[in-house]
């Protein structure tokens, strides 16, 4: 009884009256304290800092590697070579000879086609009442603003990676992305082998300028990849091909950076990934972003108090308008072999055999 009434002697609403008297002459009953409740306790006002913990969203690794386009206009056309045959011209066209003295040579000419940027808006409002401006300690303005602003990165990350193309950029594992090139996983692998050391080395196989590429997968794939070898077929040795993050330097896969990213495909919703099958294509790619295109026309950030005046609001909006897509319409093909090569190479979650 006696530890009941003094436990319930914290809380102000429920002290034992037994206690009050006891309480408050050890505190004391002529000065103003927060030790008593009656009093001065009440005074003391909670307080808040004026900044907001927040989450930071993912970086967008992938902007800066790719070439920028100047845009003044909503509409802009790139010419471009056709030179992606290379059985009889690596120009798309052109051809030289080697002839006698007095003979003459055939003429040749190169094709050329036309890579079409198109802007288009992204938008994003927000309202907010004049009262809340006037004594809100935290600037509303700036927290709308940076609010959009990494909202518009989320958005431009997913469309880079699996955008339509149709009023938005063609994400380059969108089917639509002629250039693309699907590896399927080797023959003979088990279910329960999502990706192997043979899988990366035949993606890299198909990677054109892979000195300058990354690998992309989801954080679904990190376990997977920090444990992926290549083994020789003679056993005569095994290379690990994963590097973890170290000091000034990320992780690698196969010499080349690795981004795991929330926006690449991974594990099927409801799925342990313990089978292939439980796993979406494109979990693990490798890109050249040098070879995609990215056109930026504006970006504004506007306020308004006339828009929402009668309910004393005032009105904020986002606006960016921009584009981007892979500049090749096809695969390579070399003048001799057959392996055919892209600067956007991903694996699917079937076998060669199919």
């Amino acid at each position: 009884d006696v530890a009941n009434a003094y436990k319930e002697g914290l809380n102000p609403e429920k002290i034992n009256t037994r206690l009050r008297s006891v309480i408050v002459n050890a505190v004391g009953d002529d000065e103003y304290a927060r030790g008593n409740w009656g009093s001065a306790g009440v005074l003391i006002p909670d307080a808040m800092i004026n900044r907001i913990l927040s989450l930071t969203p993912e970086a967008d690794f992938l902007t800066p590697r790719m070439t920028s386009i100047p845009m003044a206009t909503p509409s802009i056309s790139i010419p471009a070579r056709v030179d992606k045959n290379h059985s009889t011209s690596v120009t798309g066209g052109t051809r030289v000879y080697r002839t006698s003295e007095t003979r003459t040579a055939d003429k040749t000419k190169d094709a050329f086609e036309l890579v079409k940027l198109e802007a288009t808006e992204i938008v994003g409002e927000a309202a907010a009442t004049n009262m809340l401006m006037r004594y809100s300690p935290i600037s509303i303005p700036a927290l709308i603003e940076s609010s959009m602003r990494l909202a518009a990165v989320d958005k431009r990350i997913d469309e880079l990676i699996n955008g339509q193309g149709n009023g938005t950029p063609l994400g380059f594992l969108n089917a639509a992305n002629l250039s693309l090139i699907s590896v399927d996983r080797t023959t003979g692998q088990a279910d329960t082998t999502i990706v192997s050391g043979r899988d990366i080395v035949r993606m890299t196989q198909r990677v054109w300028g892979y000195d300058n590429a990354i690998w992309i997968a989801n954080h679904d794939m990190y376990e997977i990849l920090s444990l992926v070898c290549h083994e020789s077929p003679n056993n005569a040795g095994i290379v690990k091909m994963f590097s973890p993050l170290t000091e000034g330097a990320g992780p690698t896969l196969w010499g080349r950076p690795i981004f795991f990213t929330e926006y690449a495909p991974g594990i099927t919703s409801g799925q342990d990934g313990s089978q292939i099958s439980e796993w979406s294509s494109g979990m693990l790619s490798c890109v050249n972003m040098s070879q995609y295109l990215h056109g930026q026309l504006y970006t504004e950030f506007n306020r308004s108090v006339h828009v929402r005046f009668s309910e004393r609001e005032e009105v904020f909006q986002f606006v960016t308008s921009d584009d981007a897509r892979p500049w090749w319409k096809t695969y390579l093909t070399p003048k001799k072999g057959v392996t055919t090569r892209s600067p956007f190479v991903t694996l699917t979650n079937t076998d060669v055999s199919g």
